[in-house]
């Protein structure tokens, strides 16, 4: 069924000259306000009840495979992270951002060279995020990279 609005305008003749045109940007005011009042109001979103508002689930950290001078971390889903070095030149640090630590809860320690530990950390509050520090044998470099949009790899050098 179609609505139709259907507006005529029909101005009779006056003896005032003045009040005709008047009336007739009175017309015009109402017809802009209609149309203005139809664009901006008609529009509704719909969701579907599977696409409820949810929480997306964040990325889970599914590997840390450790090389020599090197770490590779893999996780379920594509992440960002930050990597940067406190004042300790033993150490690095890399920030996860929505990012959980799945099930490498406990410190990692190497057999490899250059890195010595991994310590892994959870936090929820105030935004979730992990951080991995990382321990290494030598003062060393950085280099990173990111594949497929699910890795990161620090990898370090000796100085």
């Amino acid at each position: 069924m179609n609505h139709i609005l259907k507006v005529k305008n029909r101005i009779s003749e006056n003896k005032e000259p003045g009040k005709s045109k008047y009336l007739k940007m009175y017309c015009m005011f109402v017809l802009l306000f209609c149309f203005l009042l139809a664009a901006s109001g008609c529009a509704t979103t719909k969701t579907s009840g599977n696409q409820a508002l949810r929480p997306q689930e964040p990325a889970v950290i599914t590997g840390i495979d450790i090389q020599d001078n090197a770490v590779t971390i893999t996780a379920n889903k594509p992440f960002i992270y930050t990597i940067y070095r406190p004042g300790d030149p033993y150490k690095i640090v890399i920030d996860l951002p929505d990012v959980t630590i799945g099930a490498f809860n406990k410190k990692i320690v190497s057999q490899k060279s250059g890195v010595a530990e991994i310590r892994p950390l959870q936090v929820d509050s105030p935004a979730l995020m992990t951080r991995l520090e990382l321990l290494l044998q030598t003062p060393s470099l950085v280099e990173q990279e990111y594949k497929n949009s699910v890795q990161g790899k620090a990898k370090g050098r000796s100085l």
